[in-house]
């Protein structure tokens, strides 16, 4: 993301369209129908915009954010209420954004719980 500093390129997005592709390139290879479920967990700038990305390509797409409010996101179902939704939601995939430090986000896939085949 070094490469953005003083970019037009707004790095948010471009991490959001990176993580939007990993996704739905395992969901290819899971063999899960095109409404297949995902968890975001993290509704930034960039857990709000893969969100959107995934409503828009038709999955069923629950957000949840320390800030409940965020994870308001048009087309999906803000879960920010549950104790532990990686457990509690029956979905294909599931991912999360996190930022440790201010200024670093990582992406990640993982297994959920309810994983289909």
């Amino acid at each position: 993301m070094l490469a953005g500093i003083g970019s037009a390129v707004d790095t948010n997005i471009a991490t959001a369209d990176g993580a939007f592709a990993a996704v739905m390139c395992t969901a290819r290879q899971l063999g899960l129908p095109s409404d297949f479920s995902v968890f975001v967990q993290g509704a930034g700038k960039v857990g709000s915009s893969l969100a959107a990305s995934l409503v828009e390509m038709g999955a069923t797409v629950y957000t949840a954010d320390v800030v409940a409010e965020r994870a308001d996101i048009r087309g999906c179902t803000n879960v920010s209420h549950m104790k532990d939704p990686f457990r509690e939601l029956k979905v294909s995939l599931s991912t999360f954004i996190c930022s440790p430090r201010a200024n670093q986000q990582g992406t990640y896939l993982q297994d959920a719980p309810g994983l289909r085949s």
